[in-house]
């Protein structure tokens, strides 16, 4: 059953992929069509998986707009369940592997988002400098997972890449910080030997905005403490939440 529901997800995955590639074709480097490719993504990945999420504060995705939106990187299952959330008006970052997924590379590209060289410094900060254009000229809000890579250590957070909050402070914008509660209950890849796909509640919960008007690179490292407690505290109220 692992395997028929993984082969589904994947056949989704390239059909809503093509889809996103089609209308980026005539509408192209508009990052309204991250909306509708991660809306229509997470509905038949929902649907097929007996998934469901519950989010709090989700008013606060909006009403800073634009700003920075930073979650937590469990499973290739975030792209429903966080991505489901995803604004209109969003660019996105991802590693450079993403292009050459079949019909994904190609929509997000076309979208508008930004490929990172995770490898090589001088070709991710200037594509951080892109998008930093981007956002300035059309008012657009970026997000991006600050651990840079899935988290499968058991602990709450991988330590965190600092792009994200350069450009955070360059644009002296926002950051919202959304924690998404531990699914490994229920979804797991084969992260550390345990495949599973069942239903079950994933829980969301948006943050408080941290503001960084006014901040300097002086104050990058305290920034990303900052947003990392928050974040650290927010995972850890699920876990209180979850032994009651």
């Amino acid at each position: 059953m692992f395997i028929v529901k993984t082969l589904g997800l994947g056949v989704w995955l390239l059909l809503v992929s093509a889809a996103a590639t089609v209308i980026g074709i005539f509408f192209p480097r508009n990052p309204g069509l991250n909306r509708f490719f991660f809306s229509t993504y997470a509905k038949g990945a929902f649907a097929w998986l007996g998934l469901k999420v519950e989010a709090s504060h989700v008013e606060r995705l909006s009403a800073f707009h634009p700003c920075i939106y930073m979650s937590n990187h469990q499973s290739g299952i975030d792209m429903a369940t966080v991505g489901s959330l995803c604004p209109t008006h969003t660019l996105l970052i991802g590693k450079k592997e993403l292009m050459w997924l079949p019909f994904f590379g190609s929509y997000f590209w076309l979208a508008g988002n930004v490929f990172i060289d995770r490898k090589n410094r001088h070709k991710a900060v200037h594509s951080l400098a892109a998008a930093v254009k981007a956002m300035r000229e059309r008012k657009w809000s970026l997000a991006i997972f600050p651990e840079g890579t899935r988290n499968t250590t058991g602990e709450p957070l991988l330590p965190f890449k600092k792009g994200g909050f350069h450009v955070a402070i360059e644009t002296q914008l926002p950051i919202i910080p959304l924690v998404c509660a531990p699914v490994k209950e229920f979804v797991s890849f084969g992260d550390n030997g345990v495949k599973i796909l069942k239903p079950g509640t994933v829980r969301v919960s948006v943050l408080e905005p941290i503001p960084t008007a006014g901040l300097t690179l002086a104050d990058l490292d305290s920034l990303v403490d900052r947003v990392r407690s928050a974040m650290l505290q927010g995972l850890e109220k699920f876990r209180e939440k979850s032994s009651i």
